[in-house]
């Protein structure tokens, strides 16, 4: 049997001609494939095969498996991107969270509300149940897709998991519930809420089509709230559900034929099983309606009803819920729920319409001096810098972006989701950024070289440290964005494949640039070293501070030594004075009275530096340098006092058995004595005092490291 050349006709001809059995055995191994290619899993092993796998290898196909991206960005010259930070795990998702209490339903999969172990962050968790084939291949394209979206109102997905019966994607948690939920707690949104939903809507959505995609599923359900607030701010909207979400397809290309999506919110078009990208702006005009009157515009007492009605496209706008709105909304709602798609309205036009234009919309005239700053050291820095900023700025939560999120949409003219080189220039042009810079900047920025500036990538270059250097749960998550083997640590070889370094040219760059963050030398970046690169200018004053520090040191060694030569040299001229003073010629000297006297000094000075060492010790146990040296000083007074008072004894017992020696020059001999041991004594207290400032200031160092 023959059904074509395509992949269609030739699938059918499958299914026609070979038995059921066979027919499920290939198309689970045509899904076996596409898990394999997106989670990273791998060839599928043959029975009896052997696997010569070794853990660099599976390195690598994990790294591939990550950066496979559907955007236009993902081209050959795709660079470190948002496509990196969805990580495939393989391991158990209980090794990695605790899953809380259940937040939702729907169809196969339930949410959940979990708290990661690493960092105790707060994510909500599908669970997906492996029920049918087709479901799994829903599921699996959802995950693809996501993985290329970067705009401040789609959902985050951070992470998945699989076991033998359950896919489960790790995702931004929303707190605030559906705007249906919303919609039954607290009735219908006012005017000024309506329009804050429908800009983010409408945001996404032109943002999908200018990627290439379309949603097939808006509706109130798949709207969410970032977080339980009175107020509504379209950076706490969120679209999410991308099950449904298939490639626009190629103008000159037959269109869409799946019927899918939901009774209420679907065009007719779909119904009819032809259909492209404005089915999308149907379901916007619907969802419209709802927010404002708390119930479909078609509305049917079964699916089948309401279908028809939805073909017709007749509905009404009753007087009672509508006579206080504006006309201005109800041609907005007339205008995207025309049946010819042709006539309806553009998503761009949308957002432009005199309802919409005006309300919720951020406006930017330019950009303020410290962003330029950052902007511009952002152009300087090497690229693995860049791409560890980038990594931080996914996985900031909304809150710590506001200002960032505001600006953002305020640049983006057209509300696409997207900064154009034209509107980056606009925005610059005024701060007197030279051309060449301002080339650099937008090259810089651009991190996976599309051609436009995504909205992460913006926040990355604007990104103020102070937002993010304390927040160590996000520089772990970003760390491991690299470290997506849980290895602990990066080699060149591992960066060079994130960060595309890996071509033959570039290995002199990724010499220089793992050299510069690798400050150990060991040949592996670990988490101290990555957050020490994103604090480098902290890094370089502290080493200016350690250098000052060390210098300091060996001034005061210099000094140490000038008061041990001074010490010395003012014990030998007391020396010298009290040999000089000694009455008696060369017999007295010789005398028994004479040695007495001398070894009555040197055991005075010995005395001292015993009792000066003792006191040193006192000095470093306390830890205080102000408290030591006033206990030193006392110390050696003490000692000096003492040895003074000995060496007086010692002399007047000399003085009965000496031959012409006076009184008094026994006496002077004495004072002389004394003299030497206090002098010494304080010069001694003195270098160790500098000994020991030295040594504090080592522990400074020390501590200040650790720190």
């Amino acid at each position: 049997m023959s059904c074509g050349a395509t992949t269609t006709g030739q699938a059918i001809g499958f299914v026609a001609t070979h038995h059921p059995d066979q027919v499920r055995e290939r198309l689970w191994q045509t899904l076996d494939s596409l898990k394999a290619a997106i989670f990273g899993g791998g060839k599928t092993q043959a029975v009896g095969e052997t696997s010569v796998d070794d853990g660099a290898s599976r390195r690598r196909r994990r790294r591939a498996a990550v950066r496979l991206a559907g955007k236009k960005s993902s081209g050959s010259n795709a660079g470190f991107g948002i496509h990196c930070f969805v990580i495939a795990n393989p391991g158990n998702i209980d090794d990695y969270y605790v899953t809380h209490n259940e937040l939702g339903t729907g169809g196969s999969a339930k949410v959940y509300r979990a708290t990661e172990l690493a960092t105790q962050v707060v994510r909500a968790i599908k669970k997906i149940k492996k029920r049918s084939a087709a479901e799994m291949a829903r599921y699996v394209m959802e995950v693809a897709i996501m993985k290329t979206l970067d705009h401040p109102n789609i959902v985050k997905l951070y992470e998945t998991f699989e076991d033998d019966t359950n896919l489960y994607l790790v995702l931004e948690l929303c707190e605030g519930g559906d705007v249906l939920d919303r919609i039954v707690a607290e009735g219908v949104l006012d005017e000024s809420q309506t329009a804050v939903v429908m800009r983010a809507t409408l945001s996404t959505v032109n943002y999908l089509n200018a990627n290439g995609y379309c949603h097939r599923d808006i509706k109130p359900e798949n709207v969410m709230f970032k977080d339980v607030r009175p107020e509504s701010a379209v950076s706490h909207i969120r679209i999410i559900d991308f099950g449904y979400s298939c490639k626009i397809p190629d103008e000159g290309s037959p269109q869409i034929s799946t019927k899918v999506g939901s009774a209420y919110y679907v065009a007719p078009e779909v119904l009819k099983g032809s259909y492209n990208k404005e089915c999308d702006m149907w379901s916007c005009g619907v969802l419209c309606y709802m927010l404002l009157a708390g119930q479909p515009p078609f509305f049917g007492d079964n699916d089948a009803k309401t279908i028809r009605l939805v073909e017709k496209g007749d509905f009404i706008f009753p007087r009672e819920q509508w006579q206080d709105l504006p006309k201005s909304v109800k041609h907005f709602i007339k205008s995207c729920l025309q049946v010819d798609p042709e006539k309806r309205l553009k998503v761009r036009e949308a957002l432009d319409h005199p309802w919409l234009k005006f309300k919720a919309r951020s406006r930017v005239d330019s950009i303020r001096e410290d962003t330029i700053d950052r902007l511009v050291s952002y152009s300087r820095y090497h690229c693995l810098r860049r791409s560890a900023l980038l990594a931080v700025a996914y996985h900031l939560e909304a809150d710590d972006l506001k200002n960032q999120q505001e600006l953002f949409r305020g640049l983006d003219m057209n509300g696409d989701g997207l900064l154009t080189r034209d509107e980056f220039v606009k925005a610059v042009r005024g701060c007197g950024v030279e051309p060449e810079l301002l080339k650099d900047m937008i090259a810089s920025v651009d991190t996976d070289h599309s051609g436009i500036i995504d909205y992460t990538e913006f926040v990355a270059a604007t990104l103020d440290k102070s937002t993010f250097i304390t927040n160590h749960a996000v520089m772990l998550r970003a760390f491991r964005s690299f470290d997506q083997d849980d290895s602990g640590g990066l080699t060149a070889e591992e960066i060079a494949e994130t960060i595309d370094l890996s071509a033959p040219e570039k290995a002199e760059e990724l010499a220089q640039i793992f050299a510069e963050v690798d400050v150990n030398e060991d040949g592996i970046m670990d988490y101290r070293e990555f957050f020490e690169m994103l604090d480098h200018e902290a890094a370089v004053a502290r080493v200016a501070h350690r250098k000052d520090q060390m210098e300091e040191l060996e001034a005061i060694g210099e000094g140490e030594e000038e008061d041990t030569q001074q010490a010395l040299a003012d014990a030998d001229g007391m020396k010298e004075q009290l040999d000089f003073g000694e009455e008696g010629g060369a017999e007295d000297d010789k005398g028994e009275g004479g040695e007495d006297t001398k070894k009555a000094v040197s055991f005075s000075a010995r005395k001292d530096g015993e009792d000066n060492k003792e006191s040193s010790g006192s000095k470093e146990s306390s830890g205080s340098k102000k408290n030591s040296k006033e206990h030193s000083k006392a110390s050696a007074r003490e000692g000096s006092s003492e040895d003074g008072k000995g060496s007086k004894d010692l002399s007047k017992e000399d003085l009965s058995s000496s031959k012409g020696v006076s009184p008094s020059a026994r006496g002077s001999e004495g004072s002389l004595t004394g003299s030497a041991a206090m002098t010494g004594s304080a010069l001694f207290s003195e270098g160790e005092d500098r000994r020991r400032s030295k040594k504090n200031l080592r522990v400074s160092i020390e501590v200040h490291d650790d720190a």
